[in-house]
Parts: structure tokens; sequence; C-alpha cells
């Protein structure tokens, strides 16, 4: 395989995981039952990751490539971040929110993949907007990590005070 088909596989990769977060965000969103906080750290990660899935089909386009041919795979990414079993147990927000800090970090670790791939293949360009979402993917988990004190302790003061 060639330098540029490897970082093209890999960022129409990169651009279906964004597209499925962005969907999983704004579901865990309007999940977020009286936690505005959380809801809104939820709506923008999902604004957040439309704008970087933007920002990578920008870079397949300088490419030369086509993201209209992606379609099959953004559906078998969905299946990833969708699979956490939520409402069976009645604790959604805690596991969205679990969820979305790994999808933040597998995100992080993906960027630092492409990052490294880019710069063996002498894509300077590439390597450098890598470079800026995994930064912002880390920090997107630091923003959630912050958040799942609150709602673990929600959850637990109200399935607690249902014992009483």
């Amino acid at each position: 395989m060639k330098c540029d088909e490897l970082i093209m596989n890999w960022l129409n990769n990169a651009y279906s995981m964004e597209i499925s977060a962005a969907k999983a965000y704004e579901a865990y969103a309007d999940d977020a039952e009286n936690m505005p906080q959380i809801e809104d750290t939820f709506t923008e990660h999902a604004d957040r990751a439309g704008d970087k899935a933007e920002r990578v089909k920008n870079r397949i386009e300088e490419l030369g490539g086509d993201v209209s041919k992606i379609k099959e795979s953004i559906a078998e990414v969905s299946g990833w971040f969708g699979g956490v079993a939520t409402e069976l147990f009645g604790d959604k927000n805690v596991k969205n929110a679990v969820s979305s800090h790994s999808l933040a970090h597998f995100a992080h670790a993906s960027y630092k993949a492409i990052e490294e791939a880019a710069h063996l293949c002498d894509d300077d360009v590439t390597a450098d907007l890598a470079t800026e979402l995994s930064d912002e993917s880390h920090q997107m988990a630091d923003e959630i990590a912050e958040n799942i004190p609150a709602v673990v302790e929600q959850y637990v003061i109200s399935k607690t005070r249902e014992e009483e």
C-alpha cells in the first residue's frame, strides 16, 4: 500500500468516526435528564465533532478524495459508539458519560496514529491537522471527565433516596 492510500484510508475512517461521534453526543444530550451542564457539554461536543468531521472532509478533498463514498463506514462506526446498554439499568447518564469519555480518547488515539503516519509519509499538512484534532479530542475527554463525578453523584443520590 502506498503512503497516500494509507493516509486516505485513515482519514476516511476519522471522518466516519467524527460523524458517528456527533450523532452519539446528540443522543447523549437528549438523554441528559435534569442535568443542564452535561447536556450542554454533550451538545457542544456534538458541534465540535461536526466541525472536526468538516476539517477532515476538507483534507480528504484536498488530497483528491471524496467523502460521498464513505456512507457505509458511518453505519459500521456508529455501532461502536451506540452499543452501550443503558435503558435496562436506568443509569443512562452515567453510561453515556463513560462512553463519551471513551469515545473522546478513541478519537485522540486515532489522530495520534494519523499524525505519526503522516509524518512518516512526509505529509506535514495532514500531520498538523491530526495534531490539532488529537489535542481537541484530548481536551474533550478532559471536559467529560470533569463531569463524571456530578453525573454519578446525581444518579447515586436519586437511587439511594428511592430505597429509603
